[in-house]
């Protein structure tokens, strides 16, 4: 995956929390005011016409139309994911590494003071990001400004270990990874090489990441999964592609191989249910086939 600031899938997610945190306090799942920054074109117009409900019904409906699931799986894959950092943050975790950090602002509005976040993505991606982010805080001085480590990195041709400061491995850290809409755009020896790297941290150290169902793309779903023909034609018009997944069933094995221990494994029915409750959960349909994991790295064998 060529990791740049042209990324089409990381401004999709951008316009999503753009959306979801236009509903305001008390409905929306989580805030995320930096998301605007990221978008242009028809993405920003969509992000503008998110502030008022009645037009912002109307650019959900239009993503439903065209993307089955896509913005509810996302917002509630967001929400999950931040809890899991918060939850994390609690136990004693005290460094958040973002591999293919994106348009990713958590380091900039969860607000964890006690929390070292650092973002690993192509360098022409970090560089457009912290533009914008400089552009937001001179217009915004209420919020607090968070520093980040930034590492550059593009995963399919750079080996992590490589280029990632060891200092990072030290052993006052507690570690968790995030990799969220990575692990499908990067080859099987990429994912492979993340794992290893991650095994050079402490036992204990966590990995939340998502993946895909290995069906969808080798098209063996027999329609179980809807939308995906959109889907596909969408990525190939936007010069994306996915090239890694793995069967749910096999995905525990997978990690134990790799000296991990997989704490929970769900689906976008999974995760909506938890944030979006069981009736409105119900009439959502679409994106089964994202999945969210959390592992836990075991002791040396």
């Amino acid at each position: 995956m060529a990791l740049v600031k042209a990324s089409k899938t990381a401004a999709y997610m951008a316009l999503f929390r753009a959306i979801e945190s236009a509903q305001g306090p008390g409905r929306r799942l989580f805030n995320d005011p930096f998301a605007p920054c990221f978008l242009d074109g028809w993405l920003k117009l969509g992000s503008h016409f998110a502030r008022h409900a009645w037009s912002r019904r109307l650019v959900q409906w239009y993503i439903e139309t065209r993307w089955p699931g896509a913005l509810t799986a996302n917002v509630a894959r967001t929400r999950f994911i931040d809890d899991t950092i918060a939850e994390a943050a609690k136990s004693g975790i005290n460094q958040v590494i973002l591999l293919g950090a994106g348009y990713d602002c958590r380091a900039h509005r969860l607000l964890m003071p006690t929390v070292q976040f650092v973002e690993v993505d192509h360098p022409e991606t970090q560089q457009f990001k912290q533009l914008q982010l400089a552009r937001f805080y001179e217009q915004d001085s209420r919020m607090p400004l968070k520093p980040v480590d930034y590492v550059a990195a593009d995963f399919n041709q750079e080996r992590l270990a490589a280029i990632a400061p060891a200092l990072l491995q030290r052993a006052h850290y507690k570690t968790l990874f995030v990799l969220e809409a990575v692990t499908n755009y990067i080859t099987d020896a990429a994912v492979d090489d993340v794992l290893h790297y991650i095994q050079g941290f402490p036992p204990g150290t966590r990995v939340v990441f998502t993946y895909v169902d290995k069906r969808v793309i080798t098209k063996e779903n027999n329609g179980m999964f809807i939308g995906t023909r959109k889907l596909f034609r969408k990525l190939a018009r936007d010069q994306e592609e996915w090239t890694f997944g793995i069967l749910p069933g096999e995905f525990e094995t997978y990690l134990e191989d790799r000296n991990f221990h997989l704490l929970y494994d769900g689906g976008a029915d999974d995760y909506r249910y938890a944030y979006f409750g069981k009736q409105k959960a119900a009439a959502m349909k679409g994106f089964e086939y994202s999945r969210i994991a959390v592992a836990e790295l075991m002791p040396g064998r």
